[in-house]
């Protein structure tokens, strides 16, 4: 088994990738002293970063503790495994039923380090299966904006303040209509240039 030494990982939220220049100095990052590195196919770095997965169980225990970390601050985590396709590394680790729960890009200068190392690597078959679409075409940033708005006309729904929602369905759409079931769903799923603009 190869391993790559001294890498630091972004683990600030479940299920979420940020790319490296997105981070923020207030995100949980973790030193890994020791982990796995395995070469794959580019579309396995695509799936990973783009859908909920969860593998096989065996890969996870033949993966399990075979990371170390420098500091215990998450005692939770057992397996940190690197992949990368020799263009682009990303550092996941799973849950002991095989869903991946935690997924990083790499600093620059790390990554390309293990680009280089994974090309006279063997391609590692893992299997897996995908089970939903993650949310990623926005950047961090836009996704912190809607999640905000989304959040604001949810509770103006919950508050039953059905002309300010009409109101903002005149606005955005240029359009009326009476049907507030109608409206509240075309709301949720507006781009977020509108949100941005009309907020």
């Amino acid at each position: 088994m190869d391993y790559v030494y001294d890498i630091l990982l972004n683990y600030s939220e479940l299920n979420s990738y940020y790319e490296y220049y997105e981070w923020k100095k207030d995100d949980h990052f973790i030193n890994v002293r020791k982990a796995p590195i395995l070469r794959v196919n580019t579309s396995v770095i695509s799936d990973f970063i783009n859908y909920k997965i969860i593998v096989d169980k065996g890969f996870v225990k033949e993966f399990d503790k075979k990371c170390l970390l420098y500091k215990k601050d998450l005692n939770f985590i057992s397996n940190v495994v690197i992949l990368s396709n020799c263009e682009k590394s990303i550092g996941v680790s799973f849950n002991k039923n095989g869903q991946l729960i935690y997924i990083s890009s790499m600093l620059l200068d790390e990554e390309n380090e293990i680009n280089k190392i994974v090309k006279d690597m063997k391609i590692h078959n893992i299997r897996y299966i995908k089970k939903g679409i993650c949310d990623r075409q926005y950047f961090r940033l836009d996704n912190y904006k809607r999640k905000r708005m989304i959040s604001e006309i949810k509770k103006i729904y919950l508050n039953k303040n059905y002309e300010k929602l009409k109101y903002f369905y005149y606005v955005l759409f240029d359009t009326e209509s009476d049907d507030i079931e109608l409206v509240y769903k075309k709301l949720l799923n507006i781009s977020n240039e509108k949100l941005y603009n009309f907020f």
